[in-house]
């Protein structure tokens, strides 16, 4: 399930989502989502590690329990993609390089199974273009620069998206049958350590920086000079914990317009099959003066709750 809190509530004993989705048992578990707005409407993104794929509305005031009858659009991996992020790039905000055109909405996948992937669907045409990339973690779409980045096992990279035609060689490893859109002039960005995990805006940088995280570092990265990369210390984690010892453990890590960094670091352990890869509380914090991050709440959740990923509830793509 997805749930959205209202800021005020966020630290109640039991927070009333003011909206939630919830997927049928094909859904499994949610690897990813963000929200965005495609047209008039404000959306959320959705991927789930059965190869899920899906479009829904966000309207708290209207309707705040979606389920699948209320998905917008929907599509599919293959099952072993185990696809982790999403992007959408709209209608008429993607331009040409030579300033001539625009593209139809684009519902980008990142998947990290069969090798990894980066996918591009074309909502309208429901058709897609699959680009390998090692590891796809996450993916995030730079509306100034005009290319979208990409997190995969070892690197950050960054791409251009472009049109091709049937007589055209596409940047996969088949040629292209038809026409459609697809990713080109791809860029090497840095080199990250293994196993990249969540990519996401840093909201009080105006716009200038991303967050990326690994399940052994966490970095702050110039948009413009990515080499000059920092790393974020996080709180140490659970006492007792001993795969904390040495690893940041970190999920997702985002920062909000305000400052404050919002983050979920897997509990690590066996003794539940869920905590594995997910947490039962969400942790807030704030940068010191010595550039390190001390927490300053946490969000217990109910018991019996897990998390994967936390977002702040912004449609801005940084």
């Amino acid at each position: 399930m997805v749930k959205l809190l209202k800021p005020d509530d966020f630290f109640a004993a039991r927070p009333d989502p003011i909206w939630t989705f919830t997927g049928d048992d094909d859904w499994n578990s949610f690897n990813g989502f963000k929200f965005r707005t495609m047209g008039s409407r404000t959306v959320a993104l959705l991927v789930g590690s059965r190869g899920h794929l899906a479009i829904v509305p966000v309207e708290p005031s209207d309707k705040a329990a979606v389920t699948t009858n209320d998905i917008i659009w929907q599509s599919s991996t293959q099952h072993t993609d185990n696809p982790h992020a999403a992007e959408l790039v709209p209608a008429g905000k993607h331009a040409w390089p030579d300033g001539r055109g625009t593209a139809p909405d684009l519902f980008i996948v990142a998947a990290p199974g069969e090798g990894g992937s980066l996918a591009v669907y074309d909502i309208d045409a429901d058709t897609a273009w699959r680009t390998p990339f090692a590891g796809g973690h996450g993916v995030l779409w730079d509306p100034t620069a005009k290319r979208l980045w990409a997190l995969g096992n070892s690197s950050l990279s960054s791409y251009r998206i472009q049109k091709y035609a049937k007589t055209e060689q596409g940047a996969g490893e088949v040629d292209h049958t038809g026409s459609g859109w697809d990713l080109g002039d791809a860029r090497h960005e840095i080199d990250t350590p293994l196993m990249g995990h969540d990519l996401q805006p840093d909201y009080n940088s105006h716009g200038t920086h991303l967050l990326i995280t690994t399940p052994s570092q966490v970095f702050r990265v110039p948009k413009r000079h990515p080499g000059k990369r920092t790393s974020l210390t996080l709180p140490v984690g659970k006492p007792g914990v001993p795969s904390y010892k040495g690893s940041q453990k970190v999920k997702s890590l985002v920062r909000t317009s305000s400052g404050l960094y919002v983050w979920v670091r897997l509990q690590g352990h066996g003794f539940n099959p869920d905590a594995v890869w997910t947490d039962n509380a969400i942790s807030v914090g704030k940068a010191t003066d010595d550039g390190k991050i001390a927490q300053v709440a946490t969000l217990k959740l109910p018991k019996g709750d897990w998390t994967y990923k936390a977002r702040v509830f912004s449609t801005d793509y940084s």
